[in-house]
């Protein structure tokens, strides 16, 4: 699990997440493209052999204090 802190006033419902890995390694979903963190997210990561695979669940929470 990859945990993520954002200010408070962070709108997770649309995010997109910066990576990075191998140019030869393949990750879906598209982590650039915008989507809510509301709850956990999982991407996949398959190697350059095509048969190697992780998955990272990325959680996203907030800081206390007040919120939009």
């Amino acid at each position: 699990m990859l945990p993520q802190m954002l200010p408070a006033n962070a709108d997770i419902k649309k995010l997109k997440a910066s990576y990075k890995i191998s140019t030869s390694a393949i990750i879906k979903p598209d982590p650039a493209t915008e989507r809510d963190y509301t709850n956990p997210v999982s991407f996949t990561v398959t190697a350059e052999d095509g048969q190697t695979k992780n998955v990272y669940k990325v959680t996203v929470s907030k800081k206390s204090g007040s919120s939009p």
